[in-house]
């Protein structure tokens, strides 16, 4: 318990202080097209609006997810530059003031400022949509949400979205570290889990 007053102040300068469960996800929509996206913003989901790609950010999609189709390790590379694609043209739509990285706490309560907790909400549905577009040849997205750290463990709350590879393999999707439209991190779970925040310098490459 002596190392509680220096993780809660952690928690206020970087962490992802939201643990809130899992928020029901939307009903399906007849076709990838009319789908209409919901996106969290303002920490915890305070905020949500509703986005679609249209005709010229599918087009794009498409084309940077055939780029990955040769292999389970080009596919995840795609991933990322569609999930940085997709956050790029959700800013665009819906006029976010570009997301900063990590969670401060002095963007809390702010329109289009997304903590973990929306930033795992938001890849797990940007994930969804390109499963249902039928995108992804070697992954499945995942409904659940991880976490790691619970504060008596010395690591404050993180979560990610997941994905499954063909073999059967769990990877973390994570878009927390980056500024809006950067493509997340991508790791096997258990080095996920494993780790905090600190522990890898984060690559914006693709």
């Amino acid at each position: 318990m002596r190392y509680a007053p220096f993780l809660f102040f952690s928690l206020l300068l970087a962490g992802c202080a939201t643990t809130a469960n899992d928020r029901a996800e939307p009903a399906r929509a007849h076709t990838v097209a009319e789908t209409k996206l919901t996106i969290c913003s303002g920490y915890g989901c305070k905020f949500t609006d509703r986005f679609a790609p249209d005709a010229g950010d599918r087009s794009r999609l498409k084309a940077i997810m055939a780029q990955g189709a040769t292999s389970p390790a080009a596919e995840r590379r795609a991933i990322r530059r569609a999930i940085a694609q997709m956050e790029r043209a959700a800013q665009r739509q819906l006029r976010f003031g570009t997301d900063a990285p990590l969670s401060l706490q002095r963007h809390a309560n702010r329109r289009g400022q997304m903590d973990c907790f929306d930033e795992s909400t938001n890849t797990r549905t940007y994930l969804r949509w390109l499963d249902r577009a039928d995108l992804m040849r070697h992954h499945k997205q995942l409904r659940k949400i991880a976490q790691r750290g619970y504060l008596i463990d010395g690591r404050y709350p993180h979560k990610t979205a997941l994905i499954r590879d063909t073999a059967g393999g769990v990877w973390a999707v994570d878009s927390w570290r980056g500024r809006n439209g950067q493509p997340p991190e991508i790791m096997p779970i258990s080095r996920w889990e494993n780790s905090s925040s600190s522990d890898f310098a984060y690559d914006p490459s693709i």
